[in-house]
């Protein structure tokens, strides 16, 4: 459980759940600095922050349309 009181299961779930919708674009995750006392845990909140993102880009298959429809300006 984090301090939030979501386990990362339920924030992997939710964070996918909501990233389904047509109207999300954008996920914004602010940074997250480990305990520098736990040097063992370092790379967790990285790695953690890495699901998400990935968890995100998943739920905007692109079979289904919804990136694919999106207008990209370079």
């Amino acid at each position: 459980m984090t301090i939030s009181g979501f386990s990362v299961e339920q924030l992997r779930q939710f964070i996918h759940f909501f990233g389904k919708n047509q109207n999300a674009a954008y996920l914004h995750i602010c940074e997250g600095a480990p305990d520098l006392c736990s040097e063992k845990d370092n790379n967790l909140i990285g790695k953690l922050i890495g699901y998400l993102i990935t968890d995100f880009m998943k739920a905007n298959d692109p079979l289904e349309g919804i990136i694919n429809a999106m207008e990209v300006k370079l």
